[in-house]
């Protein structure tokens, strides 16, 4: 005779059990090999447990009447070596069907073929473990890896392989904090860390967050260039874009790469070191005070530098206008020129620090400005159905907003010196690049910018060369471009470009320091000192401006390829390329490209 489990007498051991326990026969083949299960006594936990009454339950086999949707049957193993080999069985398992981790014990019952099997609901015991790890692990503010997270991946790092570290210090966090409170505090850092993670979205790097302003990204198996790289993109995204409440760079960046890395935490030492480097710049534009002193810069890199500048005795209005940023239609070239006379008028007011009255005119013109003239401007470019409309439009409210953010700050410091400089070298560097490159895209598709069917390489000499001769103001008669063979790309600055898409290779830029620093004192009106960082950061701008020019030229020919970020070379280009030669008054510009 078969055994029977006498429900009754179980039922009053178990039946008010708060745990799930149940008494279970294995459904075996002709082969001895289980397949199924059958509650031959389950208690009212069980049942809650599986979401079922407990006639649904008894006498049932499990896959094919129960849950005839389950067919992982991970659990069967466990209860045939209980039921058949009387062993005790423990089984961590999520229950799709419940919706809850389980810890399953399986023991032998009193007859073979039988077992008996406590069920242990640890879902809430799981959830809470899960936010304990997360929360040792992770950082809440920032939701980066926090510094346990460091420690452990140093102790656990494999030595051996190349690696890089990028290692990020948050300007002026503590003075943000005396200044705003620390929930404004702590939105700076969110600003920060919400740049680092566009630059590297899709990027398999680890992000932690080693001190409260501070930040390590590792990079696993990758090259110096590509570290560099990632290094160049991060001080590009901190460059403070109009806030005058924020450091004019939210974040110093330094890095450091190693071929055969022994130890992670040395390499980010090194990188810290480099980062202090980068850091002297904010320290220097914040304690540098003297009147002569004042923020120049350009595009994207124009709050990153403070340089000296010497006075100009020959300024005069209407020397930073020059006749090559005119785009052709009178009334908007009217205005831009009434722009750069005010600009002058701002440029010497600050130089004898002409007082608050002073100012105040300034300051409204440009609020006037950025009304009637962007109004002008945007109807133009509506009439002449220009395709970049949107993305100009955007530019002239961030610098509407940027206008009326100084206006806000200037009128809080009773128009301070040193705001009202910040706001001149902004307004400079604005209008410049403005009107020499965005606006002139207004009348590409008529005048400058038709393409004509020409070779590539030839499409980025000829566009670099165009960009020296915009903003410099120099004309066609004194520019000369020819080609040179049997020598590498010169220049007092190498850099390189890679250029991918549906034409691939690399281009090659090598600037004289002559050429940028005139190109320099041209848009500035005034002499400056030979600044080796200046200089460097002025040539990457041009030579962004240039890769940007050329890719808009190719697109009209239907080529379509993009540029990375300019990366500076310490040693010579590849031999055996055709370099093209710009050469101008003052400097020269060498370019080369190199097809993949």
């Amino acid at each position: 005779m078969s055994y029977i489990v006498d429900a009754a007498a179980c039922g009053l051991y178990f039946d008010s059990m708060p745990v799930a326990f149940t008494i279970i026969e294995i459904v075996v083949d002709e082969k001895q090999q289980p397949i199924d299960f059958i509650f031959r006594y389950a208690n009212a936990a069980l049942a809650r447990l599986e979401g079922k009454m407990l006639h649904e339950l008894i006498d049932k086999r499990f896959y094919r009447d129960v849950f005839p949707q389950d067919n992982d049957k991970k659990c069967l193993p466990h209860y045939f070596r209980s039921a058949f080999h009387r062993q005790v069985c423990q089984l961590n398992e999520y229950s799709r069907e419940a919706s809850k981790h389980l810890r399953i014990i399986s023991y032998p019952w009193r007859q073979p073929g039988f077992c008996a099997c406590i069920l242990i609901d640890e879902t809430e015991q799981k959830r809470r473990w899960d936010e304990l790890g997360h929360r040792a692990a992770f950082d809440s503010l920032t939701r980066t890896l926090n510094q346990n997270s460091y420690h452990e991946y140093c102790e656990d790092y494999r030595p051996g392989a190349s690696a890089g570290v990028v290692f990020i210090d948050v300007n002026g966090l503590k003075e943000y904090n005396d200044s705003f409170g620390h929930p404004a505090g702590d939105r700076l850092i969110q600003t920060v860390t919400g740049r680092i993670g566009a630059v590297l979205m899709n990027r398999p790097h680890l992000v932690f967050r080693v001190g409260g302003d501070e930040f390590a990204i590792i990079m696993e198996g990758c090259t110096e260039e590509q570290t560099c790289m990632t290094a160049l993109e991060l001080r590009r995204a901190f460059v403070n874009d109009g806030n005058p409440d924020l450091p004019p760079t939210l974040a110093a960046v330094g890095y450091s790469w190693g071929e055969n890395v022994q130890n992670i935490d040395e390499l980010l030492k090194r990188a810290d070191a480099a980062m202090y480097a980068n850091k002297q710049d904010h320290y220097k534009r914040k304690n540098e005070v003297q009147a002569s002193d004042w923020q120049r810069a350009l595009p994207r890199i124009r709050n990153m530098i403070d340089h000296k500048m010497i006075e100009n005795e020959n300024h005069s209005a209407h020397q930073m206008w020059k006749e090559s940023y005119r785009i052709g239609v009178d009334r908007i070239d009217a205005q831009h020129m009434e722009l750069f006379r005010m600009t002058d008028e701002l440029l010497m007011a600050v130089t004898v620090n002409a007082g608050a009255e002073v100012y105040r005119k300034i300051l409204g013109f440009l609020k006037e400005y950025v009304v009637y003239h962007f109004r002008d401007e945007e109807a133009y470019q509506q009439s002449i159905g220009y395709a970049g409309f949107e993305a100009h439009q955007r530019e002239h409210q961030q610098f509407t907003q940027t206008v009326l953010a100084y206006e806000k700050k200037l009128i809080a410091s009773h128009f301070a010196l040193s705001d009202v400089k910040d706001l001149a070298g902004t307004v400079v560097a604005w209008l410049v690049y403005h009107v020499t490159d965005a606006d002139q895209r207004i009348v590409s598709g008529q005048t400058e910018l038709r393409p004509q069917q020409k070779n590539w390489q030839d499409i980025f000499v000829e566009s670099a060369a165009a960009v020296v001769k915009k903003v410099s103001g120099l004309d066609n008669g004194r520019v000369c471009i020819h080609e040179v063979s049997g020598r590498p790309v010169q220049g007092d600055v190498l850099l390189k470009v890679s250029i991918s898409g549906d034409v691939s290779g690399m281009v090659y830029f090598g600037v004289s320091k002559a050429l940028a620093l005139n190109v320099l004192s041209q848009l500035t009106m005034r002499r400056l000192n030979d600044v080796e960082e200046m200089v460097c950061s002025a040539i990457c701008e041009f030579t962004e401006i240039a890769c940007s020019r050329a890719i808009r030229l190719l697109e009209m020919q239907g080529v379509h390829c993009r540029t990375g970020t300019p990366v500076r070379l310490t040693s010579p280009a590849p031999e055996g390329l055709h370099v093209m030669v710009v050469e101008i008054e003052a400097g020269t510009l060498d370019v080369a490209v190199e097809e993949a």
